[in-house]
């Protein structure tokens, strides 16, 4: 499990980087403001960090950004689809994995409450 959270923290990781990117070099058919991409590199840089140290609480503020994730990108993939025909890859990652993610950090934050294991790294 620990490589799936690097993986994701790495992801993340990588959002934060096109957040960055998209505020100081926005595009014109960008719905976000510069603004709302630089909250994102800073929203995306914690996850990132939190995925990689997974401290208990995590799970708490993960779960928000899950269903804020949910509502915006879930929202952009429908729309993509049915206005236009098309599967937005990004956002159905992000539909994907998302509560996949928080379902490993609750299962993680039960056994870590359950009593000390050996499989935590």
């Amino acid at each position: 499990m620990n490589r799936y959270f690097r993986a994701v923290a790495l992801a993340f990781a990588a959002a934060a980087a096109f957040h960055a990117f998209r505020a100081i070099a926005p595009v014109a058919h960008d719905g976000s403001s510069s603004a709302r991409h630089a909250l994102f590199v800073l929203v995306n840089a914690l996850v990132a960090v939190g995925l990689w140290v997974r401290p208990r609480w995590l799970f708490v503020p993960f779960a928000l950004l899950t269903a804020q994730q949910l509502w915006s990108h879930g929202g952009a993939a429908l729309a993509a689809w049915r206005d236009h025909g098309r599967v937005d890859v990004t956002s159905l990652a992000i539909v994907l994995l998302m509560p996949a993610t928080l379902t490993l950090l609750l299962l993680e934050r039960r056994r870590q409450a359950s009593g000390p294991h050996l499989h935590r790294r």
